[in-house]
């Protein structure tokens, strides 16, 4: 890290220490990207770090984001990242493949949107019931298709 990083990495935690952070934490870790390219375009990739416990945090990317958690060792992270391609793999030969995609991609955009409306308006207890009502709803269906579908077995 160059003499200017240094500096200007400590005018960013001043001003959270002014914004009223209760606690700032810098950790000096890698951050590891993995990408792998599974059908010409599919392409799924991580991204994880180790945090101030010494636990792993991961992350999917692409093809739609996902937090996948924390781990406690590097190995644990291989572990999980090869059954997830080889699950994406499968998946990439179901001919609803992308419609799941799309789906998936819609709520990461909801998710940003309710959060949006949720810090920047005052949302009335009706308004919240009904989108209660509606992930209820949609969990329902969800638990429907699974109970109808085939379950593609691959190690987990």
């Amino acid at each position: 890290m160059t003499r200017l990083d240094v500096a200007t990495e400590d005018v960013f935690l001043a001003r959270f220490k002014q914004m009223g952070a209760h606690n700032l934490s810098t950790v000096r870790s890698q951050l590891h990207y993995i990408i792998f390219k599974i059908e010409p375009d599919i392409t799924v990739s991580y991204v994880y770090n180790i945090n101030i416990k010494n636990q792993y945090f991961l992350q999917r990317i692409s093809p739609y984001p996902l937090s996948e958690g924390l781990f406690s060792t590097q190995e644990e992270i291989v572990d999980f990242i090869e059954r997830d391609i080889e699950k994406f793999k499968n998946a990439t030969q179901s001919t609803n493949f992308n419609d799941f995609l799309e789906i998936l991609r819609s709520v990461h955009q909801l998710e940003q949107n309710l959060e949006h409306l949720f810090l920047n308006y005052n949302v009335s207890k009706e308004l919240i019931q009904e989108f209660s009502d509606e992930i209820s709803a949609l969990n329902g269906t969800l638990q429907k298709a699974k109970s109808k579908s085939t379950h593609v077995l691959i190690k987990d």
